[in-house]
């Protein structure tokens, strides 16, 4: 397992990719306090440009739901929705699924149950 920082980091591993016409990203480290969104920020921005609007996160099980991410969360709906998109995510744990549940985000996500599920009706 790959330790926490314990310091203010931009959120570096991502991997992308598409399933059944929604592009994913997977971020393969632990969401804290200290994450920033900078990279993931661009590149969400960038496939926005080249037509891809129906956005899908994974993140770790034991990622952590900030404000930073709420607050990017709620940017990146906006812009997906902007564009004929939406967003969704797969297997959010359950601390992240009683918050967004709670400040009404989640009712316009899709949550899938697996990577397997994505883009399945």
């Amino acid at each position: 397992m790959i330790p926490r920082p314990t310091g203010e980091h931009d959120v570096e591993r991502i991997e992308t990719f598409e399933r059944n016409g929604l592009l994913v990203f997977r971020i393969d480290e632990d969401l804290t306090v200290y994450s920033k969104f900078e990279k993931l920020s661009t590149l969400v921005k960038q496939a926005l440009q080249q037509g891809k609007a129906n956005i899908v996160f994974i993140f770790t099980p034991t990622s952590y739901l900030n404000t930073r991410l709420i607050s990017n969360l709620v940017h990146y709906w906006n812009l997906a929705r902007e564009h004929g998109g939406s967003l969704g995510l797969v297997r959010p744990n359950q601390d992240i699924l009683d918050v967004l549940s709670t400040i009404g985000l989640l009712e316009l996500m899709t949550v899938y149950a697996s990577e397997e599920d994505i883009g399945k009706a």
